[in-house]
């Protein structure tokens, strides 16, 4: 198969996979963001929770942990992703004078965006994965009903006994974030336009950094005094501080700049001028998109050198990261060689397309191959490689099927409903 019949046959399945935008837009360069954030993730979970933080050097010179240990900032750009997307229709028809959205349309489309993959894969968890895995699982115990309420009406990470996916899918506590932000959006969106946006900014930012400060100090006794009062039976559990202070410190307020930073842009997306925008899709924008992943990619090498979360660093560190995810998304979502070219590069473009069912899937399938599918002879290194090579492909081939079976069909009937997705 030579390159131009490669070429038609990744169109082709991209035309079949149905993919826009909540703009209504095809931005290729968003595309590759989705895929560079989950790739992230996924390695870091295969790195860290799957192999236990192996040593791993490039060539046998230069030491990749760093990035490894630090995949977990692929969440920061899905959050501003969201931020950044969510609140390009709602700028355009602010600055155009015209009525915000509906909400019932807007409330309906998300549903449809995020529920149907979510909660096949929640009936799969609860149903096959958690009955395998753990022996003391009773779905129909005090506790099993609990859980499984919870993970289905997205509050599960509002609590920590429920807050780890029964430990077979960690990643879940991101959708409880996503979908505080998704409530909140319709009710502080025009404050992100016009004079009052740069304001609102620095009162995310404000909320924020005073949520991660209580969070390793006052909240956190005020959380283990409400689990103990509410639940008699945990008073003599030992609660690891650093854990419960690292609950606390990912709730959505700790979160609120990385979405409020993404929509303060898609404001201004909205309102660029003609000039700004050719410059934006010229060697200026490729320039800057290129600028910001070396920083990013420098921002992930740092982390471990000057201990982010157990030093003041916190409070300034995880802002740089913020500026930094969504001046990517900005910059990228301008039609730039580098946007159409490398991160719009069709592979790229197919993993971001499939990204969520992706996210959705990758901790089982790491956790299954850990504790079930391990040549009891790897050590260290070898047990990385093996999940990698195993994980990855598995991993792509369930979300395919879950983006092309379950997503797909609901997006469209959403599509259908109500408009653009």
């Amino acid at each position: 198969m030579d390159q131009e019949d490669s070429l038609k046959m990744f169109n082709a399945l991209l035309r079949k996979l149905g993919h826009d935008t909540t703009s209504g837009q095809i931005m290729p360069g968003i595309d590759g963001l989705r895929a560079l954030a989950v790739a992230m993730v996924v390695i870091f979970h295969i790195h860290g929770f799957g192999a236990d933080s192996p040593e791993v050097r490039l060539f046998g010179m230069l030491n990749l942990n760093p990035w490894l240990t630090t995949g977990h900032l692929g969440v920061d750009l899905f959050f501003a992703l969201s931020g950044f997307l969510l609140m390009i229709p709602w700028a355009k028809n602010i600055h155009a004078g015209l009525p915000t959205p509906p909400l019932r349309s807007y409330f309906q489309r998300r549903f449809y965006r995020i529920a149907p993959a979510y909660y096949a894969q929640l009936a799969i968890l609860f149903l096959v994965l958690a009955p395998i895995a753990l022996t003391t699982w009773h779905a129909f115990s005090p506790l099993g009903i609990v859980t499984v309420f919870t993970h289905f009406t997205f509050t599960h990470y509002l609590f920590p006994l429920t807050s780890a996916g029964l430990g077979i899918n960690g990643a879940l506590w991101t959708l409880t974030v996503e979908v505080c932000f998704y409530l909140v959006l319709p009710f502080i969106a025009r404050f992100f336009v016009g004079e009052k946006a740069l304001f609102s900014l620095l009162i995310a930012l404000l909320v924020a950094e005073t949520w991660k400060y209580l969070s390793f100090h006052e909240l956190y006794d005020v959380l283990v005094w409400l689990v103990t009062t509410m639940i008699p039976q945990m008073a003599s559990y030992r609660y690891d501080p650093i854990v419960m202070k690292m609950f606390l410190a990912h709730q959505f307020p700790a979160q609120v700049f990385n979405f409020a930073i993404g929509m303060y842009l898609a404001g201004l997306f909205c309102q660029i001028s003609s000039d700004s925008k050719r410059r934006l899709q010229g060697p200026v924008g490729s320039f800057l998109v290129v600028f910001l992943l070396a920083v990013f990619a420098f921002q992930a090498w740092s982390v471990g050198r000057i201990d982010v979360w157990q030093s003041g660093w916190i409070y300034v560190w995880f802002i740089s990261v913020s500026l930094v995810c969504a001046g990517l998304i900005f910059f990228a979502s301008f039609s730039n060689a580098f946007s159409e070219k490398v991160l719009g590069a069709h592979p790229l473009r197919l993993l971001g397309i499939i990204s969520y069912s992706v996210y959705l899937w990758h901790f089982p399938v790491i956790y299954f191959a850990k504790n079930y599918w391990m040549p009891d002879h790897l050590i260290g290194i070898g047990k990385f490689y093996y999940l990698m090579a195993l994980c990855i492909p598995l991993t792509l081939l369930i979300g395919y099927f879950s983006y092309r079976y379950i997503e797909l069909p609901f997006l469209s009937l959403g599509r259908g409903l109500h408009g653009k997705k």
